[in-house]
């Protein structure tokens, strides 16, 4: 059983990983916007934007496998 620090530290970093696939998802959302007259997709940052949306969740997945999320923020 992990200690309570560590579940802590976990719940802050947990919450500061969705509050970053937030700002991610916003950033994604402008930039598909602005891109979708451009014609040259390897320069796009959507690309990029989405890469680290990715990575986040994945992050947020790997967190929750070693400290589960109480189920009040499961939901």
């Amino acid at each position: 059983m992990p200690d309570f620090h560590d579940v802590a530290q976990a719940d802050r970093l947990r919450a500061e990983l969705w509050r970053h696939v937030e700002e991610i998802s916003q950033l994604l959302e402008q930039a598909e916007r602005r891109e979708r007259r451009l014609s040259d997709w390897s320069h796009r940052q959507s690309l990029r934007l989405r890469a680290e949306l990715y990575e986040t969740h994945h992050l947020i997945d790997a967190l929750n496998r070693r400290f589960p999320a109480p189920a009040a923020e499961a939901i």
